[in-house]
């Protein structure tokens, strides 16, 4: 349809003055060209003398708002969504005016100090969730009465003898009561730092990136001198960044010392400088004065300080001629460049990414933006664009609960309390259920999103690492990624029927995300050949999009207007972006600043949100080049409101596209999944059994199809090997099982021989094979099970809650340390490096409205 609209309204647009426009067009006053209709009092000049917009012809237009509209006070016409949404749609802000203002439940809720409203049980939990703090803070006031260890006590202000408290009575509520923080020794493998408090692993100290929260671990007195790799660049603060960040007009280093003695390339002569073409400028007051001003003598020509050689066929200018003292010179009209010294040429300014939200047409000298079906122009920027319904808001996995942040002002809420280590997460929008996988259970939960209640087990079993989360909105399907597995699994909503799609060539698989629509699956891997991969939604056609300047791939997401795939590098710290088949490769996002530890991604509209484990917030960014990149939530002196930022989503209806379930006449026995047209869907089956030939229904893995055949002495029953699943495709294998003869009948001199001979091989295959494992296991099993692979450090952290867990060759059950010591929702597996370890023990809170057992 937009590929009409386009054709329609480019040849619209080039209806030359000769030709009368037709009854659906509006022809322009000056030249005739003819333009859309819908084009007409739309805020934008689509005609050369701006006929188009005439403030007669637009007041004499029908200004009547629709029922689902809200009238701005200076006449224009808005969705009713926007209305009190907290960003500015009317010229003259009246549909930000008279807002009702919000009253938190006392019962539920606390009002923070800047009058938003969260959870009554966030309070004094040691998580910063009001933005000015108030739900944290400790009273000033405690020591200046002399009162210790209150909480929630509260006094009236009476004979205090001061004029700012004699004049009014006024009650108010104690702070948060000091925690006795006992600071524990570290283990014999980690380093204290500095400030006594914190523990890094001991491979972290002098490695080049600060682990501290104080530096200690990078200082010179630790470290002294030392030296970046050779492919880095060393910092004049000693930090270490790759060598090919340096003198991009970036600052990488925290000191700015990459951008230091870069070559520049003399910028030209600013607007009123003459350019003696030697890189020397001067007053273009100065040029034909009779003066040798230039070096070269360039501003005294011997002819051209008294002709006009634009009086001569336009001076050769295929546009606009301007005479100069010593000349001319040809110039364009906005919306064209020149190619040469004399001709212009239209500029496809649509080539710009982001310059339209979502649709550019390129028109002669000019471009217009269009928006999606759903979305409606900005009227303080008719190149943005804006979902016409509802206010979207953020899901976030938040360690001990999953709550929701509203973006329109910045309020949160809860939606599922009680969790121990949500990690991973995802929703179905118009089901009303919100999934979150816990790594401290190793089981994926699914519950109620509105109320967060009905709280339900989907996978409770063989399940360990699963940080990737991601839902099939349209086929009722949840897909996860298994780390210690180096697994992709599928299963239904319920947890009934699930399988493995891909296992082989997978090292650390992270974040997925879903293309239902189309029939393709993205997940991200960081391990040694850390990459982002995509295939088909049964699990084959597995395709490489992303192989190189890639290091942590923690998060993805898919942005279905542009068709875009973001990804976020917690080692490299940048957002970048391809398209779905992996072609036009762009870096978004690169900073230190606003990134150090970012773990989740998701994207709405034009920007991106992204959160960050260090610096403990979300962030939000123009998803085009990365600028206005800022904390989601005002912040005083610091930017941590959120202690445990994990996965996070836009919850919104546009987020999950509405599509056809191609699978309700499929007739698969028990799953049925998206894959790419022709083919639009395939049956697969549960771990443990195979397709069978039919496409449709399910056979017993390792099993046979039995065909009797008719012989002399008998019934013989010739095997047929299943359909097996290699690599993702599912192929049939056929060989032929012998003695058989040509005409299908079995030797009986052969059939006496094979028991015997099948038994002893069997027998020999089983010995050789159980000598092999026990060398193996002494060659590579450690008993003290100690190794360790710290080969991601931003993977792991805050991933369980109960003791640290470390293991290279399988997963084994945390234990406590010796000297009592635990980290507060913190497991490390391969690949882990928790940074910044909290040292105060974290109470386990229970679910309260289900058993999670």
């Amino acid at each position: 349809m937009w590929i009409f609209f386009l054709v329609f309204a480019s040849s619209a647009f080039l209806q030359t003055a000769q030709g009368q426009c037709s009854s659906n067009l509006f022809e322009c006053i000056s030249d005739g060209v003819c333009i859309p209709k819908s084009w007409i009092c739309d805020g934008a000049s689509d005609c050369k003398d701006g006929s188009d917009e005439d403030r007669i012809l637009c007041e004499g237009r029908d200004r009547t708002c629709k029922d689902t509209e809200f009238q701005c006070g200076s006449g224009e016409c808005i969705v009713s969504s926007w209305r009190c949404d907290g960003d500015a749609d009317c010229n003259d802000l009246s549909d930000e005016s008279n807002c009702p203002k919000s009253t938190c439940s006392s019962l539920t809720e606390f009002t923070c100090g800047d009058g938003h409203c969260i959870d009554i049980k966030w309070r004094c939990d040691g998580s910063f969730d009001c933005t000015d703090d108030s739900d944290e803070k400790v009273s000033i006031f405690l020591a200046f009465l002399g009162i210790n260890d209150i909480q929630w006590k509260s006094i009236t202000w009476e004979g205090i003898n001061s004029p700012s408290f004699t004049e009014h009575q006024t009650t108010i509520l104690f702070d948060c009561p000091k925690q006795n923080v006992t600071t524990l020794p570290c283990n014999e493998h980690e380093w204290t730092c500095a400030d006594g408090h914190n523990c890094i692993h001991q491979s972290w100290k002098c490695d080049g990136d600060t682990d501290c929260p104080d530096g200690s671990d990078e200082g010179v007195n630790e470290c002294g001198q030392s030296t970046c790799r050779p492919d880095q660049f060393q910092c004049t603060s000693r930090q270490c960044i790759p060598s090919h960040l340096t003198c991009n007009g970036l600052k990488e280093c925290d000191d700015g010392s990459d951008e230091v003695g870069c070559e520049t390339t003399k910028s030209p002569c600013p607007p009123g400088e003459f350019s003696c073409g030697n890189l020397q400028c001067i007053p273009v007051t100065k040029v034909c004065d009779g003066l040798h001003d230039c070096d070269n003598g360039a501003d005294e020509p011997l002819r051209g300080c008294t002709s006009n050689e634009c009086e001569m066929d336009n001076g050769g200018c295929s546009h606009i001629c301007n005479n100069t003292l010593v000349g001319r010179e040809c110039s364009c009209p906005p919306g064209y460049s020149l190619i040469n010294t004399t001709h212009c040429e239209d500029v496809d300014e649509c080539k710009v990414p982001g310059i339209c939200s979502q649709v550019c047409m390129n028109l002669p000298g000019r471009f217009k933006c269009e928006c999606f079906e759903g979305y409606g122009k900005d009227h303080h920027d008719l190149t943005r664009c804006k979902a016409l319904i509802g206010n979207a808001s953020l899901l976030l996995a938040h360690q001990r609960d999953i709550r929701k942040i509203m973006l329109h002002n910045f309020d949160m809420m809860p939606v599922v309390n009680g969790t121990r280590s949500a990690i991973g997460l995802d929703y179905d929008y118009h089901k009303g259920l919100v999934f979150w996988s816990d790594s401290s259970d190793m089981r994926i939960y699914k519950a109620d999103l509105e109320t967060g209640r009905n709280i339900s087990v989907v996978i409770r079993e063989d399940i360990s690492n699963c940080d990737g989360v991601a839902v099939d909105w349209i086929y009722s399907h949840i897909y996860w990624s298994d780390v210690q597995h180096n697994a992709i699994e599928v299963a239904d909503f319920e947890g009934l029927h699930r399988r493995i799609l891909i296992q082989d060539r997978l090292d650390k698989p992270r974040s997925i995300a879903l293309d239902p629509l189309n029939g393709w699956m993205y997940w991200s891997d960081w391990g040694v050949k850390p990459q982002i991969e995509r295939a088909w939604m049964d699990g084959t056609h597995r395709t490489p999009l992303v192989t190189a300047r890639i290091a942590w791939p923690n998060g993805i997401t898919i942005d279905f207007v542009t068709r875009r795939l973001f990804w976020i590098d917690g080692k490299l710290n940048t957002v970048s972006s391809v398209n779905l088949d992996g072609s036009d490769r762009q870096t978004v996002v690169q900073s230190n600043d606003i990134m150090q530890h970012p773990f989740s991604i998701t994207v709405f509209e034009d920007h991106l949100y992204w959160s960050d484990w260090n610096l403990k917030t979300i962030f939000k960014a123009n998803k085009f080049n990365g600028s206005d990149a800022h904390p989601i939530r005002p912040y005083q002196t610091v930017w941590k409101t959120l202690e445990n930022p994990f996965s996070l989503h836009v919850y919104h209806p546009y987020r999950q596209p509405s599509g056809e379930d191609n699978c309700k006449d499929k007739g698969c026995e028990y799953m049925c999944v998206p894959v790419p047209e022709p083919h639009a869907t395939m049956c697969i089956c549960p771990n443990g059994k195979t397709l069978s030939p039919d496409g449709h229904t399910c056979i017993i893995a390792g099993t046979h199809s039995i065909e009797r055949v008719n012989t002399t002495k008998g019934i013989l029953f010739q095997n047929r090997p299943p359909i097996v699943p290699r690599g993702g495709d599912e192929e049939e294998t056929q060989e032929d099982d012998k003695p058989v003869d040509s005409k299908g009948i079995a030797d009986p001199s052969t059939s006496s021989h094979v028991v015997p001979m099948v038994i002893g091989i069997v027998a020999g295959c089983a010995l050789i094979s159980a000598l092999a494992a026990y060398l193996i296991h002494q060659k590579f099993v450690k008993p003290n099970g100690r190794q360790m692979n710290f080969d991601n450090p931003v993977y792991k952290k805050t991933i369980t809650e109960d003791h640290l867990s470390i293991s290279r060759n399988g997963f084994h059950q945390p234990r406590p340390h010796s000297n009592g010591r635990t980290y507060p929702g913190m497991h490390r597996e391969d690949g882990y490096r928790a940074k910044y370890l909290s040292v105060i023990s974290a109470e386990k809170v229970p679910c309260k409205e289900c058993t999670l057992s």
